[in-house]
């Protein structure tokens, strides 16, 4: 959770897949190469899976032909993985003493979540309307009779956050964000086929840890991750149930801190973090080498 950036790179063969992903390849050395403020993400796709409905690319075309274009179109964009990450933004939010950027961040995906629930219906969201925060804005001004007041406040709140816009509506309460959560997740259907299992079982596997059903992995995450954050919030400096524990130490596939460990909730949160946001074609390039002060904008 440390960048809200992240680039989807489509290749057209597994060959190009695997050249991008190698550990010496020129993409990765230009890559390295450059100084960021923050991590930047990079995530490889090989194009046949977006045609078969077996990934998505949950972002706007900058740049490529019109084949890129026309794979977009196959792009289909599951609400769970996203709400998995709301979850996750929410938990870091708890842990940093409410952070509003990160409260902002689980109830724009939130919102996200619900809305890619819509896009099959008689007029499916564009691209634009779905994934940009001004097309997030523009949808909740135009149409907020679609959602409860109490909701249409609090995401118009978090977009405005978001775009960095001046706000004087009041601060984002974690509580409303959970009962917001839970809201979305009443009313969301999980995936038949979750390509985020797929990415779960083979880093686990990787790891040398167990794993559980891939087909309950969104759905058991999204149940303790609310559990989690119900735990942090209403039970401050109380020990973690250990019904909560034991599913976690499942999921995670490892033993978790003992509960007299200082870092104890922070490890905890840090692992599901982690999960939420599982991908076997995924490229970090650190940032954070430079300091701000040494930048220069025009």
């Amino acid at each position: 959770l440390k960048s809200d950036y992240d680039l989807y790179l489509i290749t057209p063969g597994l060959a190009q897949t695997l050249r991008v992903l190698g550990s010496r390849g020129a993409c990765i050395s230009k890559l390295l190469s450059l100084d960021l403020l923050t991590d930047l993400e990079m995530v490889v796709i090989w194009g046949a899976l977006i045609r078969r409905g077996l990934t998505y690319v949950p972002g706007l075309l900058l740049g490529g032909n019109g084949i890129n274009r026309s794979l977009l179109e196959y792009s289909r964009f599951p609400g769970d993985r996203t709400l998995c990450q709301a979850y996750a933004a929410l938990l870091r939010a708890i842990h940093t003493d409410g952070d509003q950027g990160l409260l902002a961040k689980a109830v724009t995906l939130g919102f996200r979540t619900w809305l890619m629930g819509r896009t099959t219906g008689d007029s499916p969201l564009h691209n634009q309307e779905l994934l940009s925060l001004r097309g997030n804005l523009a949808y909740i001004r135009e149409r907020p009779r679609d959602l409860q007041r109490q909701w249409s406040e609090m995401i118009e709140s978090a977009l405005v956050v978001g775009l960095g816009e001046s706000n004087s509506r009041p601060k984002i309460d974690p509580r409303m964000v959970l009962a917001f959560l839970q809201w979305v997740r009443g009313i969301i259907r999980f995936s038949l086929v979750p390509w985020a299992s797929f990415h779960y079982v083979v880093l686990q596997v990787r790891h040398g840890r167990s794993f559980i059903g891939p087909h309950r992995f969104l759905s058991k995450y999204v149940t303790l991750a609310h559990s989690l954050a119900e735990a942090c919030l209403w039970n401050e400096g109380v020990p973690i149930h250990s019904e909560i524990m034991r599913g976690i130490e499942d999921l995670v596939g490892a033993p978790c801190p003992s509960q007299g460990r200082p870092d104890h909730e922070a490890r905890i949160i840090d692992e599901m973090i982690a999960l939420a946001r599982v991908h076997t074609c995924r490229i970090v390039v650190p940032g954070g080498r430079l300091a701000v002060g040494a930048r220069s904008h025009s």
